[in-house]
């Protein structure tokens, strides 16, 4: 389930289509595709740009990986408000609008089955972070620029709206 047909990685899971004369078994082609889960920030201080930019990180991430399953999207402020698999950004309903506290949104992203390799999280950066690494990589997306000093160092950081 965590791969497609492609050039990446040879399997003998599933043979070869063009197998030759004489026996030999020749491997099959597959790509790997991680898992990724997106976090998108929706609380009151989240502006509508801000949550422009948060589904235009989710139409790129559903765009550039071919899953099956969809791209893991949560969307919320303290507490996660929804949570499921989509294949387009028209499928997110950014819900919210309280408080902000984003650490306990990846520690839950984190402790999902099957893990994800990467979580994203579109945030304006006014936010808790946890204090450790939580397993799977993590990114901030900051779609402001002067709340960057804030992310842990083990956090990787992308501004999104360098401009500002």
């Amino acid at each position: 389930m965590a791969c497609t047909s492609g050039f990446g990685n040879f399997t003998y899971r599933k043979p070869n289509r063009r197998q030759p004369q004489g026996g030999a078994l020749l491997p099959a082609h597959v790509k790997p595709v991680p898992r990724v889960t997106v976090i998108a920030d929706t609380s009151g201080s989240m502006e509508k740009s801000d949550l422009t930019l948060a589904l235009g990180v989710i139409a790129n991430v559903v765009k550039a990986l071919p899953d099956p399953r969809g791209v893991r999207v949560l969307a919320g402020d303290t507490t996660i408000q929804t949570a499921k698999n989509v294949f387009r950004p028209e499928q997110v309903s950014l819900v919210g609008g309280g408080g902000t506290e984003m650490a306990g949104l990846i520690v839950a992203a984190a402790e999902e089955r099957p893990a994800p390799k990467a979580v994203l999280v579109v945030t304006d950066g006014y936010t808790g972070w946890p204090q450790e690494p939580v397993g799977p990589h993590v990114m901030a997306c900051l779609t402001r620029a002067d709340t960057a000093q804030g992310v842990p160092e083990w956090i990787h950081t992308v501004i999104l709206n360098p401009e500002e």
